[in-house]
């Protein structure tokens, strides 16, 4: 039994086992397809393809690596920015809280009376209750 190409009016090709017998279709045997060489340029449309891919994934990998590398430095340059804020916040504190055991002490008070003419109680009474008192 041999291989048979067949074409028909439709322009469709197949292909069929044995002998052909209607009018409108022709026969051809089939012939072995020899196998093509390659071509040197499609050799090198590969090869630069391939290169080209390469030296893209290297172009982004890189642009990438020094988007990252820019990002952990502003961001050191914030924390180190945050951290000398608190320190100088910490040292305001420390002010604030001295000036505020400055102003409660007893000399200040004594000079601020001295400052609003206020005259100091030089007899002071105490009267001493014996039993509860309740103040109406």
């Amino acid at each position: 039994m041999s291989v048979v190409l067949a074409r028909n009016w439709g322009n469709n090709i197949a292909f069929k086992r044995g002998t052909v017998n209607e009018n409108r279709i022709f026969a051809v045997k089939k012939v072995k397809a020899k196998a093509k060489p390659k071509t040197v340029s499609a050799d090198k449309d590969d090869f630069g393809t391939g290169l080209f891919i390469m030296v893209g994934c290297v172009i982004f990998a890189t642009a990438l690596y020094l988007f990252q590398v820019n990002n952990v430095a502003i961001q050191s340059y914030e924390v180190k920015d945050a951290e000398s804020r608190v320190q100088n916040l910490q040292k305001e504190s420390q002010k604030l809280k001295i000036q505020e055991t400055e102003s409660r002490s007893m000399y200040t008070i004594e000079k601020a009376t001295e400052n609003l003419n206020l005259v100091n109680a030089a007899n002071v009474s105490y009267v001493e209750m014996k039993g509860p008192m309740a103040m109406k």
